[in-house]
């Protein structure tokens, strides 16, 4: 069974808004991080990408 174009698009936007959340939040999580309570952005970095991760 093929599916219509229009699934396509459906999952093409659903997958753009999922990635696009997953960068707000690890850049979020790094900026309060390093801003907030000043580590530096390197050990900064693991807590972000995890915040974000699905």
């Amino acid at each position: 069974m093929v599916a219509s174009p229009r699934l396509g698009w459906l999952r093409f936007l659903r997958a753009t808004l999922a990635g696009g959340a997953a960068t707000l939040a690890d850049l979020l999580v790094l900026a309060v991080l390093v801003s907030g309570f000043g580590l530096s952005a390197r050990i900064a970095n693991v807590p972000a990408l995890l915040a974000g991760a699905p």
